[in-house]
């Protein structure tokens, strides 16, 4: 099975406030995403990471990581800072700064950002954000698989969010996926 998630900030205590995640400390934060994340995902399944997996020192994120079953492949997101080899020793098979997936015959793009809003989008969602624009992929109308937003949206035209804040702190399935297309269409 393949699997999606992004933004667990392991390690990131003002997370916590900032995207108002019910978790009374940073310790019961981690052991929940380590355990739904364990509870879905078995040692033979694969699941990109599309970003922003920790907010802490590496050597932190290494007791953390050594608990996660699958093979994990990583899509950087701003926070994701090390470098190739510490990502290695965290179970890392691959690091990518996007990539794309066919899946039940559908083609979807992966990136930590949403696509760059048109201006009119601008207008409509009140959008004033402009962090990372130049990292944020043009929408060439396909869907897209992202994460950096946290709580802000699920889907928003062909965007979907996987990052945790969205789905109860769990990774997100292929068929997951798959439904929340076709029920758009």
């Amino acid at each position: 099975m393949v699997y999606f998630t992004s933004d667990m900030h392991f390690g990131h205590e003002n997370v916590i406030r900032f995207c108002k995640r019910p978790f009374s400390s940073v310790e019961e934060m981690n052991s929940t995403i380590i355990r739904r994340w364990n509870s879905k995902i078995k040692p033979e399944d694969t699941v990109y990471v599309l970003g922003d997996m920790c907010f802490t020192q590496f050597s932190a994120a290494i007791p953390i990581f050594k608990q996660l079953n699958g093979k994990k492949i990583l899509i950087q997101g701003n926070h994701d800072k090390y470098s190739v080899s510490q990502y290695e020793k965290l179970g890392f098979t691959s690091i990518l700064l996007e990539a794309k997936i066919r899946i039940h015959g559908k083609t979807l793009r992966m990136s930590h950002y949403p696509y760059r809003p048109t201006f009119w989008q601008r207008l409509k969602y009140r959008f004033n954000d402009l962090r990372f624009m130049d990292r944020r992929p043009q929408d060439m109308g396909e869907w897209l698989l992202h994460g950096h937003v946290h709580e802000k949206w699920k889907i928003r035209g062909k965007q979907i969010n996987v990052g945790v804040d969205q789905w109860n702190f769990f990774p997100v399935s292929t068929s997951e996926i798959i439904s929340l297309i076709d029920s758009v269409k």
